[in-house]
Parts: C-alpha cells; sequence; structure tokens
C-alpha cells in the first residue's frame, strides 16, 4: 500500500514514485483508510508522526464486517 512503499521510497535517493492506485478502481481502500487528506495535486504527503499513517474508518469498517466470529485456539486441533 502506498502508506508503507512511501516510506521505503523516501528513504532511497532519487526515487519519486509510489504506486497508488484511482479511487474508482478502488473504492474500498479510499474509503478504509484516509487517503483522500494524504494526497493532492499528484502529490503524497508522508504523515508527520510516527507510523505509516494508515488509520482505519472503523465505522465504515464495521459498516461492512459480513460475519462476526470468536474461535477458541483449544478448539481447533
Amino acid at each position: 500500500e502506498p502508506q508503507v512503499a512511501s516510506h521505503l521510497l523516501a528513504s532511497v535517493p532519487d526515487h519519486t514514485f509510489v504506486e497508488c492506485f484511482d479511487e474508482e478502481r478502488d473504492p474500498f481502500f479510499w474509503r478504509l483508510t484516509d487517503m483522500s487528506s494524504r494526497i493532492a495535486g499528484g502529490t503524497y504527503t508522508l504523515p508527520e508522526r510516527p507510523g505509516f499513517g494508515i488509520e482505519l474508518d472503523l465505522d465504515y469498517v464495521a459498516r461492512h464486517t459480513v460475519d462476526r466470529r470468536t474461535t477458541d485456539r483449544h478448539s481447533l486441533s
């Protein structure tokens, strides 16, 4: 994902391109994370805080959860 790849590319001299798919091609990803605030005018901005800057929209995740299940790991044997 661009949040991770951008950190790698920022550490390599003379690398300027990070792959990021358009919202029309990958609408789920764009809504799952806050990408719209990070890309403007063809420029991707690295977060200023530690970490990759991936913040999930938990309301969006909850609306698209298909099944919730808790499994006891001891019952898997």
